[in-house]
């Protein structure tokens, strides 16, 4: 995963665990240079039983918040 701010990208630690159904999880994580983010998952299918399930990831800074 990665994040971007201002056209750069650093890697963002998650864990390898999918999702089950259309669970939400929220949660904070460690960021480039020791920012805290809050990371909002969630596992989205195409509706086809034998579909590979997608990840999507959003994470925002939580300094100034």
């Amino acid at each position: 995963m990665a994040r971007l701010a201002a056209g750069l990208a650093a890697p963002l630690a998650l864990a390898a665990a999918f999702l089950a159904g259309a669970a939400v999880h929220v949660h904070e994580a460690p960021g480039p240079g020791g920012a805290r983010l809050l990371v909002v998952e969630r596992t989205i299918t195409r509706g086809d039983a034998q579909a590979t399930p997608w990840r999507l990831a959003v994470a925002a800074e939580l300094a100034g918040t």
